[in-house]
């Protein structure tokens, strides 16, 4: 497939994309680039993706990867997200656009998951459940014991989630 032609950055462009006129400048300011990945340097999300401010008159943050696109291959389809493929493993934080492809949400994490990327269950830092705990919730509540608010307030989840262990929806 042909690559498309980088687009002409011009105040009109980034005006159209909701960049200020200033944009590219600072943009670069906050990158270095090395062999393979050009790096972010400045403010940073979860999960490492850079961020930097859109400017005025828009406001609001944009991610560096996804501005980087943007200044390099042109506007982005509304149903499509800026996903990474670095050589050597990916990089939150890279914002080379020979490292950055198109894709929907379900691509992306299609892509993550391949790539290991990602973590489920009592592995992700965000998950509030030990391996036993689904089964221990689930033991309490078909003996009768508790009420699914009771256990809810006691692992530090919602009631909804008591009644997805209970149904083995989630672990």
């Amino acid at each position: 497939m042909a690559q498309k032609r980088r687009p002409k950055v011009t105040p009109e462009y980034l005006a159209a994309n909701r960049l200020s006129g200033n944009f590219p400048k600072r943009f670069w300011a906050k990158v270095v680039k090395t062999d393979s990945c050009w790096l972010w340097q400045a403010s940073k999300i979860d999960g490492g993706y850079g961020q930097i401010w859109r400017g005025q008159p828009f406001g609001g943050m944009i991610t560096a990867h996804t501005a980087s696109w943007i200044l390099h291959r042109g506007p982005i389809p509304k149903d499509l997200n800026v996903c990474h493929d670095c050589l050597n493993g990916d990089h939150a934080g890279c914002v080379n656009p020979s490292h950055l492809w198109l894709g929907t949400h379900a691509q992306n994490m299609a892509d993550k998951i391949a790539k290991g990327r990602t973590t489920r269950g009592w592995r992700n830092e965000s998950h509030k459940l030990a391996p036993d705990d689904a089964d221990h919730i689930r033991d309490l509540r078909q003996a009768g014991a508790v009420t699914a608010m009771e256990l809810a307030e006691s692992y530090g989840i919602t009631r909804q989630r008591v009644g997805q262990i209970c149904r083995e929806v989630v672990a």
